[in-house]
């Protein structure tokens, strides 16, 4: 699974795609795109590589592409269990760096999308929680417009994402029983975000994205217009972004004030951070008097 040493030359392979699938462009050391995507149909291919400082290029997913992200190797034992064939053919995404995380895509039939109990969804299984700092696992599946699979280019923390031989967009296949039995089980299980949050004490609103750690999806952080409650995550999580944080360190602008558990990890209260100012005052002279005494 040698990387290619043009990333842009395979890119262009995902060509005979845009007729049913849009593109965006990823920016560097990031997973952000590098434009306004939201209800966007997404680019072509040409126009991403078009754009400058593009580091990677993204597919939008939904109903015409199932996304299965595999983050950990606990994920893989979990796949097992579940009867899914995690290395059967289809779409591959492998990071050359990193072998327990990648993604495998597929196109759903028409029939299978039918049985969707609640349409588009994102659903995530954990299978290893985050313990002192180290990153959590989980399965994750994404079948929603209101996500995207980072397929090619450069990752944000070095390496590259590639396609194994016989594995690339051309092998793109519908889900197999297995794995869409899964999926399904899933979707029933998915719920609307909670309402009640053990931190809240005034009313809030759900933050899309997260200054902090740049959650955009199953929002979850939350603001009351001053302060901002950054939740814990796998996929979405201030310390793994920006490594172990204290009160009073400073993310882009906000400060960390407080850390509240709340079971899988620690609320983190931030407030805009204000630096200290220090006035110059006038010290007023006292003038002593000359004593006549002798």
């Amino acid at each position: 699974m040698e990387p290619s040493k043009n990333w842009r030359h395979d890119a262009r392979r995902l060509a005979s795609m845009e007729g049913e699938y849009g593109f965006l462009p990823i920016r560097p050391k990031s997973k952000a795109p590098l434009i306004q995507w939201r209800n966007h149909v997404g680019l072509t291919i040409a126009e991403c590589l078009s754009i400058p400082n593009c580091s990677a290029i993204s597919v939008i997913t939904g109903f015409g592409l199932l996304c299965l992200d595999y983050d950990g190797e606990s994920s893989l034992d979990y796949a097992a269990e579940q009867g899914i064939d995690f290395t059967a053919r289809s779409w591959h995404v492998r990071r050359d760096e990193n072998h327990w995380r990648f993604k495998v895509l597929f196109r759903p039939t028409p029939e299978q999308i039918a049985q969707l109990p609640k349409g588009e969804f994102i659903s995530k299984q954990i299978t290893k929680k985050s313990i002192d700092g180290a990153k959590g696992e989980a399965l994750e599946c994404f079948l929603d417009r209101g996500r995207y699979a980072i397929v090619i280019g450069k990752h944000q923390d070095g390496g590259n994402y590639i396609w194994p031989p016989d594995f690339g967009p051309e092998q793109l296949v519908a889900p197999s029983k297995e794995v869409w039995r899964w999926v399904l089980k899933m979707a029933e299980l998915k719920k609307e975000p909670q309402k009640k949050s053990v931190h809240r004490l005034t009313n809030t609103t759900r933050l899309k994205p997260c200054p902090i750690c740049g959650r955009d999806s199953d929002l979850w952080c939350e603001t009351d217009g001053t302060l901002i409650f950054c939740m814990p995550g796998t996929t979405f999580n201030a310390e793994d972004k920006h490594g172990a944080l204290s009160v009073g360190d400073v993310i882009d602008g906000y400060a960390l004030v407080k850390r509240t558990p709340i079971g899988s990890g620690d609320c983190l209260t931030f407030k805009p951070h204000r630096s200290k100012v220090f006035r110059k005052y006038k010290v007023p002279i006292r003038r002593c008097r000359r004593s006549s005494r002798v």
